[in-house]
């Protein structure tokens, strides 16, 4: 009976693994970029972009605004969930809304640079 106690102890104290990179694809994981905007009728505000990829090819897109920002009408105002598959430079995304994109991409430790197929800079993200 002790024995028995002791495995179901022992398998019980890992920790969550579910933002840790995947050793079959680095792309698993939650990634966030802080970053600021310039809405014209507003002070400028800081925001939250992140993207997460599940190990089942879905995922989601979407921003967070800090409470208090007088342009977003709530915290969470962009979400938009995907299904996603990847090369090793390119990840291709289908949103559920009909929409669907590519972007280009090196990660570097527990960074992500993201770059449009248009050339633009999406800039550095940061595993969460």
């Amino acid at each position: 009976m002790l024995l028995t106690l002791f495995a179901v102890t022992i398998t019980s104290c890992g920790g969550d693994k579910k933002d840790e990179p995947d050793s079959s694809n680095p792309l698993i994981g939650t990634w966030k970029k802080n970053t600021i905007y310039h809405p014209y009728d507003c002070d400028a505000k800081s925001h939250v972009i992140v993207y997460e990829f599940k190990k089942n090819g879905t995922g989601c897109w979407y921003e967070e605004h800090p409470n208090g920002d007088k342009c977003a009408s709530t915290a969470l105002t962009v979400y938009r969930p995907f299904k996603w598959s990847s090369t090793p430079v390119e990840i291709h995304f289908i949103y559920e809304d009909g929409g669907s994109c590519a972007r280009y991409y090196t990660i570097s430790g527990n960074t992500i640079h993201l770059i449009n197929y248009d050339g633009e800079d999406l800039g550095v993200f940061v595993r969460k």
